[in-house]
């Protein structure tokens, strides 16, 4: 029974139906973090390069402009990251914060 009076409802029926993970959120929210790994693992690997040419490069005109387009690949993606990582916080758990208006 999960209404008791007018206004008043079971707070563990809510509670153990607000455990249960809401399938189209959890989808977005499995989509989302794989968006993230991905660009992390991209952010990596371009750090790895830039540090590579770094040390290995000498003064020459195209390293120096190979560098400075990673250096800018390289910012991108960490913005990419944090709007990717805002996005992820507004969705929503579980149905318990939907249920109750509490989404964030």
């Amino acid at each position: 029974m999960n209404v008791l009076g007018t206004g008043h409802f079971n707070p563990q029926a809510v509670l153990s139906r607000g455990s249960q993970m809401n399938p189209v959120n959890t989808g977005a929210a499995e989509e989302s973090e794989k968006k993230q790994r991905t660009l992390e693992e991209e952010k990596k690997a371009i750090q790895n390069s830039l540090l590579l040419m770094k040390t290995t490069s000498g003064d020459s005109v195209g390293s120096e402009e190979s560098i400075e387009f990673l250096e800018r690949k390289l910012e991108e993606i960490e913005n990419r990251i944090k709007t990717g990582e805002k996005e992820t916080s507004k969705v929503p758990a579980n149905n318990f914060d939907v249920y109750c208006g509490t989404e964030y």
